[in-house]
């Protein structure tokens, strides 16, 4: 989905390019782009729209994921008291995802060290 948003025309500027590459030929890229941009600016989409479905699937899967690791986290640890509440609060400081990965390792021990201490 995030990569959807970063499309030009966006989700909806996708799908209409991939029906034209299916449905033409002998039509260039510029070409197809120039068309497809012309429909999405006639039909009124906005180029970071994206269906609601489509998000709930989204959320459901990055919730999935996010509890996966969490549990590996939990074995890793040797714990078993919840986690999550102590990613929600750091997350809340962090504006983009790769922000995660560029944190220190001062920082992330510091996130290591409170989720030793839950179990106390």
């Amino acid at each position: 989905m995030s990569v959807f948003a970063n499309f030009p025309g966006g989700l909806v500027g996708f799908t209409l390019r991939k029906l034209l590459i299916d449905s033409t030929v002998s039509c260039g890229p510029s070409d197809l782009d120039k068309l497809a941009d012309r429909l999405v600016g006639f039909y009124g989409f906005p180029a970071d729209w994206v269906p609601p479905r489509l998000l709930v699937r989204e959320a459901l899967a990055h919730t999935v994921q996010r509890q996966r690791i969490i549990e590996r986290l939990q074995r890793e640890l040797d714990k078993s008291v919840e986690l999550a509440s102590v990613f929600d609060r750091v997350a809340t400081t962090i504006r983009h995802p790769r922000e995660a990965f560029l944190l220190d390792d001062g920082c992330t021990d510091a996130i290591l060290n409170e989720l030793q201490l839950l179990s106390g």
